[in-house]
């Protein structure tokens, strides 16, 4: 079943009824500030614009997301928030619960460095032209990037991040950054900006352990590094490129 507000009507909520039903879902809205509610299947809830409030309940349901202001709930199941297009949005506690994946993709950036809980699975890619950017939670976070090109500052906690077959940019902005892991460095482009705890890569120390290698910075405490995984420190050197501007 599929529902889609037209450009100029004003309709504020869309309920279905009998909520329990199962039939797959297909509701969208416009770019005023709607309130969709799916059902118990896997139901495809799409705002559209505005700050939308959006309900899953059951089922593995896909809520878009385009605007800061917008509330999700995705009820029981798995859920995901998708972020696409051009949007540029922050993620706040209270706007989203019972989220147990996200995907961003195309132009899209997400911040959720103000979301007060483990946004669990966070997965982008982009198209030709395009890149996404991610700024991380304070928790750990996992950040799988499949294709094009992604730009990741992890924030704090002890982010686990997985390379992008395009270009992979990596930022660690300031002390506290956490102990990281980069799986798949070497299959795309890799950027490394220590721009914010180093000047130099005189600044910085690799210790090697099999095909793994650990960065870590002067300065910073000792809590903070980034473990390249797969990769010796001559493959890591001479592919990466390396960023203190």
């Amino acid at each position: 079943m599929s529902y889609v507000l037209e450009a100029r009507q004003e309709i504020e909520k869309v309920m279905i009824s009998p909520s329990t039903g199962t039939q797959a879902l297909n509701l969208r809205g416009n770019k005023f500030a709607n309130e969709l509610h799916g059902n118990n299947g896997n139901n495809l809830i799409d705002g559209r614009g505005g700050k939308d409030i959006l309900f899953g309940l059951g089922g593995d349901d896909r809520l878009v997301f385009h605007e800061t202001g917008t509330k999700v709930d995705g009820g029981t199941s798995t859920d995901t928030v998708i972020v696409r297009g051009n949007s540029d949005v922050v993620l706040r506690t209270g706007d989203i619960i019972n989220v147990e994946r996200y995907l961003i993709e195309e132009n899209a950036t997400v911040d959720f460095s103000l979301l007060g809980q483990t946004p669990g699975d966070i997965s982008a890619r982009s198209g030709p032209g395009q890149e996404v950017t991610i700024i991380g939670s304070r928790a750990a976070d996992r950040i799988v990037m499949s294709d094009g090109d992604i730009d990741v500052t992890g924030g704090r906690g002890n982010d686990v991040c997985y390379a992008s077959t395009g270009r992979t940019t990596l930022h660690f902005e300031a002390a506290g950054f956490g102990r990281d892991t980069l799986h798949n460095g070497g299959r795309g482009e890799l950027v490394l900006d220590f721009s914010g705890v180093a000047d130099g890569l005189e600044d910085l120390t690799f210790t090697t352990s099999g095909r793994d290698v650990i960065i870590t910075a002067a300065g910073v405490g000792s809590g903070d590094s980034l473990l390249v995984k797969g990769m010796t420190l001559a493959e890591l050197t001479a592919h990466a490129e390396f960023n203190f501007v």
